[in-house]
């Protein structure tokens, strides 16, 4: 009898016990009373081709989140390398604020050209980088 009982829908749904939601531990940058953009990541997409005269050429997007507010503003990109994006990081503090922290994406498109990432990763000047993000903080502290 309680086999007929418990195959009908009805019955089944009434004498369920009740589930509850599951979800992660939520990190300490997602939860600080921060102003927005304080905490982000930032991913690039694309290539876009774009057609500038009769030439060809291919633009990237360089896309910045907000781990707090989950807002997400776009800059553009001539290309992947350090430079540009130096350039879109710079755009992007001036227009946003200063950024305690910024997270990298680490998908499958970087794992899978493991090679070509770490030939990018050693022609990165880490000094210039660090010099121009001392700029950017040193003028951003100015304006106050």
């Amino acid at each position: 009898m309680t086999s007929y009982v418990w195959n009908y829908v009805k019955c089944r749904r009434l004498r369920r016990t009740p589930e509850c939601q599951r979800m992660a531990v939520l990190s300490e940058d997602k939860l600080d009373d921060a102003p927005p953009f304080t905490y982000s990541a930032v991913d690039f997409l694309g290539p876009f081709v774009i057609k500038e005269g009769g030439k060809e050429l291919k633009r990237y997007g360089s896309l910045f989140n907000c781990l707090s507010s989950r807002a997400i503003p776009i800059e553009a990109a001539s290309s992947m390398s350090t430079d540009p994006f130096l350039n879109t990081y710079m755009s992007f503090v001036c227009r946003r604020g200063p950024v305690r922290l910024l997270r990298l994406d680490r998908g499958s498109n970087f794992l899978g050209a493991k090679g070509e990432q770490a030939a990018a990763l050693a022609n990165i000047d880490y000094d210039k980088v660090r010099r121009k993000i001392y700029i950017c903080m040193y003028k951003m502290s100015m304006k106050c």
